[in-house]
């Protein structure tokens, strides 16, 4: 190779090299196939909250899922009664990680899986 073209060889792979490193990561799309999907929400009160029986709890009894407590690992899980604002009444099985408690208002979101949360209005 002639020695003019030599270094001009040698710096297109730098420059390349260079072009393709920015100066963060691209961004990360979030977790969860239903990341980024609309949903309809509706608003309503907690009218009740029972405590499920954890996995493999054989008595079935309330006592039983709360002296027992949850798998370990495994959050417990609450069966919620809810109430609509149009009346209806649902019933929803999630975690209660929110501290939600009866006669409290809520936000329910049905989009791939039912949700409930605490409404902020």
């Amino acid at each position: 190779m002639p020695r003019s073209i030599l270094p001009a060889a040698l710096a297109l792979p730098a420059l390349f090299g260079l072009a393709s490193c920015g100066t963060g990561s691209p961004p990360v799309p979030p977790a969860g196939a239903a990341a980024g999907r609309a949903a309809p929400v509706t608003y309503g009160v907690v009218v009740t909250i029972r405590p499920l029986p954890a996995p493999g709890d054989r008595t079935g009894t309330i006592l039983g899922a709360v002296g027992s407590g949850p798998a370990p690992g495994q959050p417990a899980s609450f069966e919620f009664i809810l109430r609509e604002d149009d009346g209806r009444t649902l019933s929803v099985v999630q975690t209660n990680a929110e501290g939600l408690r009866p006669g409290e208002r809520i936000v329910v979101s049905m989009g791939e899986r039912t949700l409930v949360g605490r409404a902020g209005d």
